[in-house]
This record gives C-alpha cells, structure tokens and sequence, in this order.
C-alpha cells in the first residue's frame, strides 16, 4: 500500500468527496490542520499564527528570538464580545495579564486550542469556548503585535497545553472517549459550554435534536445510552461493543453474540397495522424450528409428551430421568441429557404442557441452528430484523428505548467534537465521530441484508442453540412444542458460520 493509499485510508472520511477537494476553502483547511497535526511541516509560531500582513524580514527577527524590547508580562488581552468562557480562578472577564491566562489555563486538564486566520487569533477552552482574541498584527508596535509576542512565550510555556489550528468549520476538541463512559465525557464537553444546548451530529450528520446531556440507560429497554434535553430523553443509543473493521482496513470478525432473544417479541400480541408482522411471526417461528425437529439432526425429539412430577423435576435421580407419553409408556433419555437434566426449565415444560400433551425437543450439546430470514422483498422480515436491532417498537415515528435511533459498534472509543460555524464564535453542536475509526453506525431504520454488501455477516438471522437452563414454546398446527436446553435468538449472520444452516 502506498503512502497516499495510507493517508487517504486514515484520512478519507473527513471530506466530502473522499479526497481534499482544492477549489474548497473548507477542505484546504481541514487538510492543513490534517498536516499541522502529523508534524509534516515544522514551522515557527509566528510563521503559522502571525498572518501575512507584516513584512517577511519583521518575521525573520520575531523567528530569531527579537522580541522588540516588549514586556510580555504587563501585556492585556479582551475577551471580547458575546458569549466568552468565565474564569473559576480570577474575577475578571478582560484585560487579561500573561499571569491571569496561566491560572485559567492550569483550570483545564485538557488542552486548549489558540485557533487563527487570516484576521484573528482567539484562545479557546478544550470545547471550543472564546477565551480571549486579537487581531493579525498589521505592524510593528501595534497592540496585536505586542499580544503575538505574548503569546509566543506563553505557547512556549505550555507547548503540550495549547494546540495551535486553523479555525474550522467542522469542528473544534477532539477527544477520545471510552463508549463505557461516553455519558460522563459528553455532560463534561456540555458543561464547558455553559450547559447550553448543543445540535448533535453523527458522524457530521446532523441529528435534529439538541441535547444537553447524556445518561447510561439501565433495566429494561434496547438502549445502552440516551441523550437528553433538560430532563428529557431525545436520542437513544443500541451499544454494541467490538471493532467493525481491523487496523489494515478489513472487516472483522462479527465481536458480538447476538442482537436479542425472541421470547418477549414472540409472546407480544400485535393488532391494527402490526397484525400482518404478528401473523409472519407465527409462522416463521414454528416453520424454522419445526423444520429442525423434522431435520432430527442435533436434537433429541420426544413425541405426545406429558408432564410427570415425578420424572420431570430438577432432583430427579438417574433411573427416574424419563419422559412419558400420553399412552403411559416410558420414553428412556440417553446419558449425555441424563447429565444436565437437574438443569432443565422443568417449571416452563410444566406450564407449557400442563394436562395436555406437547412433543419436546432437547437441543444436544454444541448444537446450534439458524435461518438467514431477511429478505429485501419482505417487508414483514424487515421489521423482525429492524425489531430485534432498534427495540420491541420498531417500526415507529417516533423513537424510544425500545426503538433506538441507532446501533453504534465500537471496539472502545469514540472520538468528540465541538461544531461551529466559520465565523462565529459560539459552539454549536456536538459530533460523535465514529466512522473515521474501526467504529461503526446503523441508523434507524437501516439494516445490512444485501448479501453484497461488505457488512452483511452483521444481518440479522434466526439461531436456535444449546443452552442447557433456556427454553421455548410455541404452537403450531394444534400441536404444543417445547424445546428444552435451547435458546431461541437473533444473531449476526456472521457469528453462526458453525451452524447448520435450516431452510424453510
């Protein structure tokens, strides 16, 4: 790989077209900061911040260390108008000596950013916030000229705490975030701006929500984190952690086990609009699992079962571990059942039979099933796809916890931006940038089914594995079934490559 397919590969996504467009202003910038920030060009201080508007020999004395006899010390600096950072340390918002900007700068433990152009210098919180700002020097001796030797030894003080970039448009502060403690990270950046609300943004895609924190999601609900307004939720977040591509660029190995049991969305009742996706479910269901019955590869299948109390129990000693049928006959159980057979849901089986009669299959050890169900034709197997990826109320306008705005796989980290428009100074929204890495988004609705596209071993399918303490019922034809040391489930497509693929 070359070095430009190395740069492009890391560096792509942060321009529209996938490679710096240099009739566009904003990609020009974005590519010099790109540039700034891998060192590829060791320039002076004064050489990036001062501008163009002094003459070339004035900048070769500033760069041999003239200072032009200044007392940098008893130099002030204005905040300026509008929306400024409020110092916790020093009680004044102006006329900020080098000793007031050192105690405001030692407030922070992250660093800030001192962004420049053509016309103006401004020193900003980790987030974006003006601190102070000065115009580009237009000559020597001049209050801005004084300022920029200032701030040179000031950046020479701190050259680990100030970041030196070109004011862009896409976004100021970058910061890496555990995804275990992106709530905490997000209420910080928010805090720093005053506790105002901020536009989210995806990936540089605006959201249409503004929000004010963000709160880990715990109990019930598809979501892992929802963002809020004030008190209210507003952006909801399906977590699933593992890298979606490898460092060389290539897919990974799906890293998750599944996207949800079947249990509660098969046992929800569904009318009204719903009622065609519950008549699909109660077919696909049965179909898939009776088929692996009928298969009897991998399963045990005991049929015209009734329940015995004195068989049928955990506690159940080795010569009573046997299944009756409704004739009265003992059904004999092999060894390999007989040594999980204290682990069996007995207390389901009972339910799910009660006086009647029910044929029970026992998935073996290591056994396991799935069904590709997706269909890009089959708007029913749609919604059982988007369901068990968004949450139980997919699909709606409106969302929720359990209709999340998107699935967000990481392998640990996610990076956090502060957007705002050229030319102003208040930050305006937030962006969770995730792409650019090994990360990876789904928005709602969307789902991987094309078996074309490079994420399809992400697409969800049906899987019916052992696990010895789960089972499952259901009725089909008349006719109750029950499996027993198995796990109905959603899973990526990709996870299943070990199992017997089921054809219905």
């Amino acid at each position: 790989m070359s070095v430009f397919d190395k740069f492009f590969e890391r560096y792509s996504y942060k321009f529209p077209k996938g490679y710096p467009d240099f009739t566009n202003k904003q990609d020009i910038l974005i590519l010099e900061n790109i540039l700034d920030e891998i060192g590829l060009f060791e320039n002076t201080f004064y050489d990036v911040v001062g501008g163009s508007k002094l003459d070339n020999d004035i900048f070769d004395k500033l760069n041999s260390g003239d200072n032009f006899d200044v007392d940098a010390e008893n130099i002030t600096f204005k905040g300026g108008g509008g929306k400024t950072y409020t110092p916790k340390t020093i009680d004044k918002t102006d006329d900020y000596t080098l000793d007031d900007i050192r105690k405001i700068i030692d407030e922070f433990e992250k660093p800030l950013f001192l962004t420049y152009t053509n016309n103006i210098i401004k020193l900003r919180t980790p987030f974006g916030v003006r601190i102070l700002s000065q115009q580009v020097p237009t000559k020597t001796g001049s209050s801005d000229f004084k300022r920029l030797i200032a701030l040179n030894k000031l950046k020479s003080e701190y050259p680990d705490k100030i970041k030196v970039t070109a004011k862009l448009a896409a976004g100021l502060g970058y910061e890496q975030a555990q995804v275990e403690n992106l709530n905490k990270v997000i209420n910080e950046v928010i805090q720093l701006n005053n506790n105002e609300a901020l536009d989210l943004y995806i990936d540089g895609q605006p959201q249409e929500v503004q929000i004010t924190g963000a709160l880990k999601r715990a109990g019930s609900g598809k979501a892992d984190l929802a963002l809020v307004n004030g008190e209210k939720e507003v952006y909801w977040i399906s977590y699933k952690e593992g890298a979606y591509k490898t460092d060389e660029g290539k897919y990974s190995k799906v890293p998750f086990q599944q996207y949800g049991s079947l249990v509660t969305l098969y046992n929800q009742e569904y009318d009204g609009e719903m009622s065609k996706f519950g008549n699909y479910l109660k077919t696909i269901i049965p179909e898939f699992l009776n088929s692996i019955k009928d298969k009897g590869e991998g399963v045990a299948v005991f049929k015209d079962v009734n329940f015995n109390p004195l068989y049928n129990i955990k506690s159940a000693k080795d010569e009573f571990k046997f299944f009756e049928n409704s004739k009265g006959d003992k059904i004999p159980v092999s060894d390999s059942i007989k040594s999980f057979w204290g682990e069996l849901p007995w207390k389901n089986f009972q339910d799910l039979i009660g006086s009647s009669t029910a044929d029970v299959v026992i998935v073996e050890a290591a056994s396991s099933f799935y069904n590709a169900f997706v269909d890009d034709n089959d708007k029913q197997s749609q919604i059982l796809a988007g369901k068990s990826v968004y949450g139980l109320d997919f699909p709606s306008k409106e969302y929720s916890s359990e209709n999340c705005n998107m699935l967000l796989q990481s392998d640990g980290t996610v990076e956090i931006q502060i957007i705002g428009e050229d030319g102003e100074d208040n930050p305006k929204g937030i962006n969770l940038e995730i792409q650019g890495s090994s990360g990876h988004v789904l928005f709602n609705p969307d789902l991987p089914v094309n078996s074309n596209d490079p994420g399809y071993p992400y697409t969800p399918a049906l899987n019916m594995r052992h696990t010895k303490a789960m089972s499952f019922g259901y009725e089909s034809s008349g006719k109750k079934t029950i499996y027993l040391a198995g796990r109905l489930l959603i899973m990526p497509i990709g996870n299943l490559k070990s199992a017997t693929e089921i054809s219905i």
